[in-house]
């Protein structure tokens, strides 16, 4: 599978900090380290107490907090975190006993306890985000559980209880240092709280607050007022009745969970039940063309209604054809004089399609005598750190010459059906199926309401229905909703059982070809006034964040050595 490194994003660090080490992982180090403690110490119990019993203190610490400030910080999170605390402890203690730093033992193991505080206030930063110095309260958890043990044992040695703390606060104040220098230019440019937006991606956007704040985030870079295209296609029984309406809404069905335009299949569908079902695919847009809001979703349901009062129709189509376009494969189906068409990531891999080149695709085919054309992204046949297409100037051609030629002679045969069921990646829409009849051949078009489906998926569907149809096509929604509890972004078939979904996938395949019968099959367009990101927006997030990691670390070169040597200063003269 081919990667690209320059391309990240926001799901690789939310899959990195959920999945946590299992505990069973934390016995053998956190043994080693009270054994190389005792060597030190020369008594167990003491050895003993000031690893396993400040580690179990800090996490009971860890849940009270998280109880009282009603922060998501499960157990198994703030395990891995004091598990951390405790190597950078612990390797500091060493570091400054084999130095001899100080003349007394428990001076260097106070000292070193006390820089846990900037590791836990940068990750108390993000989970209890209040862009304040608050983050001081659970990021000493580890010193006060210190501090109790060590009393406990040294009683005798109060009087350093008071460097102690002022060696922590040292610590928790070069962390806030860091992170103000650090996001200043990102809250100056998108004037929000990174603490909440980063918060909210990491615990599935589950707070009030940070949903807020999100939502303003968002609404500050989907401003931009567009016209956009809202294409429909729809089949109609002889009686009248509609069979299926396919909808082609030209913005992108993102950034996560609700907001925005996310769960753009489901929210069209809620808007429009006179429609029946809707297979609402994923055009040629990318994460600058997300919208809004609801506002935006009213007023494409609206334009869905007055494209349909507007339709041509047509009782004729031609037969699909599936062709090579330089390094890209395109698909293409005509209805009388109009039609669709998707570019299709087969043999070279993509993810998201510029706005602007599926619109110069669309109007090259209504310039060859096409009277209306919706082109579309796949979405299909998932390669991780995949790059958008930016240019489709080679598909072009093969759109025009296979329309022009594909004489739609046929009557309009069409079949359609629907299924689903809850397997992981697949979303309310379920799996959708449309057949096309043309003499003795059917093709198969089916669109699953998920982020992108797999290629073993797409192959292993096509052998269970390959004496069924004579091509299967699997193209998808590009749901950014259907992973939001967990915000990995994983395609249908990734997870889950392929026999099962591609049992499913070619259930609703012979359902909809024994659905099939004389059709009138009409198309629509109107435009649709939404907000969305400029161009380029994505793109320019993105570097931000980057520029904001960088500043991190240069600003780290020089905050936490400065932060060392002003605990050292304050432990050998206070």
């Amino acid at each position: 599978m081919n990667t690209q490194k320059s391309s990240r994003s926001i799901d690789d660090l939310s899959v990195f900090v959920k999945k946590s080490v299992n505990y069973k992982y934390f016995i053998f180090p956190i043994a080693t380290i009270a054994a190389l403690d005792y060597l030190i110490l020369k008594n167990i119990y003491i050895s003993v107490s000031l690893v396993v019993g400040t580690y179990l203190l800090a996490i009971f610490l860890d849940v009270i907090f998280s109880k009282f400030s009603r922060i998501i910080f499960p157990v198994k999170r703030s395990a891995y975190l004091n598990f951390v605390s405790l190597v950078i402890w612990s390797v500091f203690f060493w570091i400054l006993f084999v130095i001899h730093a100080y003349r007394d033992i428990d001076v260097s193991l106070l000292l070193a306890v006390s820089s846990t505080t900037l590791f836990r206030f940068l990750i108390f930063y993000v989970f209890y985000p209040n862009d304040s110095i608050k983050e001081l309260i659970p990021s000493m958890n580890y010193v006060y559980s210190m501090l109790l043990v060590f009393l406990f044992f040294f009683k005798n040695q109060y009087i350093l209880v008071v460097p102690f703390i002022l060696s922590s606060l040292i610590y928790a104040l070069s962390a806030y240092f860091l992170i103000r220098r650090s996001t200043n230019s990102f809250v100056k440019k998108y004037k929000a709280s990174p603490s909440k937006i980063l918060e909210f991606f990491l615990n599935s956007g589950k707070r009030l607050e940070s949903n807020i704040s999100v939502k303003h985030f968002f609404d500050h870079i989907y401003r931009i007022e567009r016209k956009i295209p809202v294409k429909i296609i729809q089949v109609r029984k002889k009686n009248g009745d509609i069979k299926v309406t396919m909808v082609f809404p030209y913005i992108h069905p993102g950034p996560f969970g609700t907001l925005g335009s996310s769960n753009l299949p489901a929210r069209l569908s809620q808007r429009l039940p006179e429609f029946g079902d809707l297979m609402v695919f994923h055009t040629t847009t990318s994460n600058d063309n997300n919208c809004r809001g609801d506002e935006d979703i009213d007023n494409i349901a609206a334009a869905i209604r007055a494209a349909s009062q507007k339709m041509i129709f047509t009782d004729r189509i031609s037969r699909a054809r599936k062709v090579v376009a330089g390094k890209y494969v395109v698909y293409l189906q005509r209805f009388g004089n109009f039609g669709f068409g998707a570019i299709v990531p087969e043999k070279t891999p993509f993810d998201d399609v510029s706005l602007e080149e599926g619109l110069k695709v669309i109007s090259h085919l209504k310039k060859s005598g096409a009277d209306d054309f919706a082109v579309i992204d796949a979405q299909n046949n998932f390669t991780k750190k995949a790059p958008e297409l930016k240019n489709c100037s080679t598909t072009i051609k093969a759109f025009e010459r296979e329309f022009l030629r594909n004489d739609p002679k046929y009557p309009a045969r069409v079949g359609y059906a629907r299924s689903y069921r809850e397997v992981p990646g697949l979303a309310e829409l379920g799996i959708q199926a449309i057949v096309f009849q043309t003499a003795d051949r059917f093709d198969a078009v089916v669109l699953t309401d998920s982020n992108n489906v797999t290629t073993e998926l797409i192959g292993k569907s096509r052998e269970k229905v390959k004496n069924v149809v004579s091509n299967l096509e699997i193209y998808t929604t590009d749901n950014h909703y259907v992973n939001a509890s967990v915000l990995d972004v994983f395609p249908l078939g990734s997870r889950g059982s392929i026999e099962e979904i591609s049992d499913i996938i070619a259930d609703t395949v012979k359902r909809a070809k024994e659905d099939v019968e004389d059709v009138q099959i009409a198309m629509g367009t109107e435009y649709a006034l939404v907000r969305m990101g400029e161009k380029n927006n994505f793109q320019n997030l993105v570097s931000t964040v980057f520029s904001s990691v960088k500043t991190a670390k240069y600003t780290a070169l020089y905050t936490i050595p400065a932060a060392i040597a002003a605990s050292f200063l304050v432990f050998r003269f206070i």
